[in-house]
């Protein structure tokens, strides 16, 4: 699922596809379960429309309420994500994902287009060996073109 090859020793790259499976599960399964085991506690987040959030608890309980909206469960992934793992240091990784998801709708009930969903993960390793989430940012690609080659 996840290429690790730049990820230091193999029980590293094994933690490091543990926290990212639980978060790509949870987000593919609307099930934000075991979403406040893949963060830091000073982990930030931010959402593709700008919304900023502090902390594990407040990333949990805002997930969980937004896999409870029907409008956000209404899209899901059109295949498997793609997933880069670049080291940036012994106890730091960037993780980056993209995913096309289609039938999202607004708060509004539109439908979206087909989001090309790209996110930047920061992953820092912990004392007891676990690779957790200290920065999440998510953004869309856009069709509009503001610089041409």
């Amino acid at each position: 699922m996840t290429d690790t090859t730049d990820a230091g020793s193999d029980e590293d790259a094994a933690a490091i596809e543990k926290t990212l499976t639980t978060l790509l599960m949870a987000f593919a399964a609307n099930n934000a379960d075991d979403i406040d085991t893949v963060y830091t506690d000073d982990a930030e987040w931010t959402n593709a429309f700008g919304h900023r959030l502090k902390g594990r608890r407040q990333i949990a309980d805002y997930l969980a309420e937004l896999f409870a909206d029907p409008r956000f469960t209404a899209g899901s992934a059109t295949g498997m994500p793609e997933i880069t793992v670049q080291e940036l240091a012994d106890t730091v990784v960037a993780v980056w994902v993209r995913a096309d998801i289609a039938g999202q709708e607004t708060a509004d009930g539109e439908q979206l287009g087909l989001r090309h969903n790209h996110s930047l993960k920061v992953l820092t390793k912990c004392d007891d060996g676990r690779w957790l989430v200290c920065s999440d940012l998510y953004m869309d690609a856009r069709t509009e073109v503001t610089h041409a080659t």
